[in-house]
């Protein structure tokens, strides 16, 4: 079995992000969160359907979200933590 690349791990953590940022900002009313949603949905789309010429821009862009992503959700988390439910 061939082993995914990085273009096609970030397409599927990308559309489960936007899931999770969706939820997220739906449930706790967090308007951050839904925009970011929406524009990782956005982000997943267009991955896509990437032309052979575009997958080597793609990958380094993909890096670049990849740590981004990584500091906003640094963010919401300090300023927004989650409540445990009892």
């Amino acid at each position: 079995m061939n082993e995914p690349n990085m273009l096609e791990i970030a397409q599927t953590a990308i559309f489960r992000l936007s899931e999770i940022a969706l939820a997220l900002g739906a449930e706790k009313g967090l308007q951050l969160c839904c925009s970011l949603g929406a524009e990782l949905f956005i982000v997943w789309y267009s991955l896509n359907a990437p032309t052979s010429e575009d997958e080597g821009k793609m990958q380094g862009l993909i890096s670049k979200l990849l740590r981004d992503i990584e500091r906003v959700c640094s963010v919401i988390v300090s300023v927004a933590p989650l409540k445990r439910q009892s």
